[in-house]
């Protein structure tokens, strides 16, 4: 998806202004309107700009929850009157989901753990939030420069590549013992970067990744083949709500899938990997 940009009107960003963000606890962020109800029609619009930078509405918090701090994306609103709502297909993953990912993780020992196609660090910064001794054995990988450039700020080790083309040991580690993952979707892109890096899990390691919906009912034969793969790993999966990513500007059905690589290996599907599209597809 390319980059668009919202303009944001003058009354929307007053209220934008008087706004307060505040720790979650489960290191998200909230974002609080300034006390006082707003006309029902100002803060329909007001709310589609928070629902497009990444927020979702929760009653209990009474405020807008960020999965990532929502504060650069305000200033944009602010002092430009416009936000970024899309990028490249990129979708921050939102604080319940990745709570949900860390869940199927399980426990977490020091032994690395792998985010590729890792945004602005959404899931690791929840991986940090409950093992805060564990951040240097953290990866990210991330191709896209300004993206990065958010992580290696917050102290990740992260390296700027298209994660199809790196290979197991480019960061020293060898394998991972745990993966997670929100990779594009577009082109059966969840299956192909699923497939590569089930390649960087150590034995009995687990790999956690959000996938569409469509990749677990679609009949074309390289689906199948995957669907098969992932029957023989005894592969779980969990469907989320519709409206999961809405808060990040994507409508679009999901599921997460859990994999855990055996000891002895299960034979990968004969998909073969595509230079011009940078895609698996049937050989």
């Amino acid at each position: 998806m390319r980059t668009k940009a919202m303009r944001i009107a003058d009354d929307v960003r007053e209220i934008l202004a008087a706004s307060e963000v505040v720790p979650e606890g489960n290191g998200g962020f909230v974002l609080q309107l300034a006390p006082g109800q707003l006309e029902r029609t100002l803060y329909v619009r007001v709310n589609k700009v928070l629902e497009a930078m990444g927020g979702a509405w929760s009653r209990t918090l009474q405020g807008n929850v960020f999965s990532h701090d929502p504060r650069p994306a305000r200033h944009g609103a602010v002092v430009d009157a416009k936000i970024i709502v899309a990028k490249e297909g990129w979708f921050p993953t939102p604080s319940a989901v990745v709570a949900r990912m860390l869940d199927l993780g399980g426990e977490i020992e020091s032994h690395g753990i792998l985010e590729p196609s890792a945004g602005e660090g959404a899931i690791v910064d929840a991986v940090c939030h409950r093992h805060p001794d564990i951040k240097r054995s953290i990866w990210c990988v991330e191709r896209d420069p300004d993206r990065a450039a958010v992580l290696v700020g917050k102290g990740y080790r992260t390296i700027v590549h298209d994660f199809l083309t790196l290979q197991p040991g480019f960061s020293g580690w060898a394998t991972f013992s745990h993966i997670y993952m929100n990779p594009p979707f577009e082109d059966r892109q969840d299956i192909n970067h699923v497939l590569h890096a089930f390649d960087f899990l150590e034995p009995g390691g687990i790999l956690v990744a959000i996938m569409s919906e469509g990749t677990f009912y679609r009949q074309d034969r390289a689906t199948q083949a995957f669907s098969r793969w992932l029957d023989a790993l005894e592969a779980s999966s969990l469907p989320l709500a519709k409206d999961s990513f809405a808060g990040s500007g994507a409508h679009v059905s999901t599921r997460l899938g859990r994999l855990q690589k055996a000891r002895a290996a299960v034979p990968m599907p004969r998909l073969g990997l595509s230079k011009q599209l940078g895609l698996f597809e049937e050989a």
